[in-house]
């Protein structure tokens, strides 16, 4: 069951007719009052303060002394105000901290904050350990990927650089060492890559000769004592790529079921043989022979 509350108690008197005439008491004195000089005449107090603004003279509200029914009374002064803080700017801690003996990475820059003037100590604080978490943060970022963040006064990020691990100054000799040669290696070959790059695009523009390697610097007076030797055999390599002859499986099959030894021919083979390679022989003239009688109608046969 919801819990009841009490009503408001009234106090005072209850009956209207009777709280009507206490408010009217308390003004009757101001109601149809008399002039207090009969030879002066009240205006309101707005229509005051517009006179005295035409002639230039101060109001009444800004009067040390003010006439109420005829009676002066002092006006109470206000307390002043206490000034207000200067406002924290953290430029002027920007140089305060000093490099310590041992520290291999430069000081970063503190990023500025200014109170606003509408901005209360605590809400300046908060705003401040918020821009502290910001940089830690960083911190574990640049540790993370190995990069450098930097930053301007205003706390804007300029640029990001990559940190090499040669700028550690903590490394030891050995990986240093190798780091360096590892360093070195990757020099070189990007020096191989772009002359590779550069005769390439000489070549698709045509500015390359090709019979550079022909090319022989005669000097004056020199006496050649025989013909100049050229060697093809780096030229065979950089046409085909490859020289060697491969090597089937096949083959050395084949060269297994020959091995043995070709039986000798007998004498009649033997002049068989040679009689059908002279009838192949005396053929292939008589063929040439009347080839070149046809193209030639006027040449006689001896």
């Amino acid at each position: 069951m919801a819990r009841r509350h009490a009503k408001k108690k009234h106090r005072g008197i209850k009956d209207p007719y009777k709280q009507i005439e206490e408010r009217f008491n308390k003004i009757k004195h101001k109601v149809n009052r008399k002039p207090v000089n009969d030879m002066t005449q009240e205006i309101s107090r707005k229509l005051q303060m517009i006179t005295d603004f035409q002639k230039g003279k101060p109001s009444k509200e800004n009067d040390e002394s003010q006439t109420v029914n005829g009676v002066k009374r002092k006006k109470s002064k206000k307390r002043k105000k206490s000034a207000a803080p200067p406002l924290i700017d953290t430029a002027r801690l920007a140089y305060t901290e000093k490099e310590e003996y041992g520290m291999v990475r430069p000081l970063k820059k503190i990023p500025r904050l200014v109170q606003y003037s509408d901005e209360t100590d605590g809400a300046f604080l908060k705003r401040v350990g918020r821009a502290a978490k910001d940089i830690l943060s960083e911190s574990k970022f640049e540790e993370k990927f190995k990069v450098e963040v930097d930053r301007d006064e205003s706390g804007a990020v300029v640029k990001v650089k990559h940190k090499k691990a040669l700028d550690d100054p903590l490394l030891p000799a050995k990986k240093r060492a190798k780091l360096e040669a590892r360093e070195d290696r990757k020099k070189e070959k990007k020096k191989e890559r772009d002359l590779k790059r550069k005769q390439k695009g000489k070549r698709k523009r045509g500015d390359e000769d090709d019979f550079r390697h022909f090319q022989d610097k005669v000097e004056f007076g020199e006496v050649a004592y025989e013909p100049p030797s050229l060697d093809t055999s780096k030229f065979a390599k950089m046409a085909n790529n490859d020289t060697k002859t491969k090597s089937f499986i096949f083959m050395k099959k084949l060269k297994g079921s020959q091995a043995g030894k070709m039986p000798e021919l007998t004498e009649t083979r033997k002049q068989m043989l040679e009689e059908e390679r002279l009838k192949a022989v005396q053929a292939y003239r008589d063929m040439k022979a009347a080839k070149y009688m046809s193209e030639n109608k006027n040449f006689a046969l001896i």
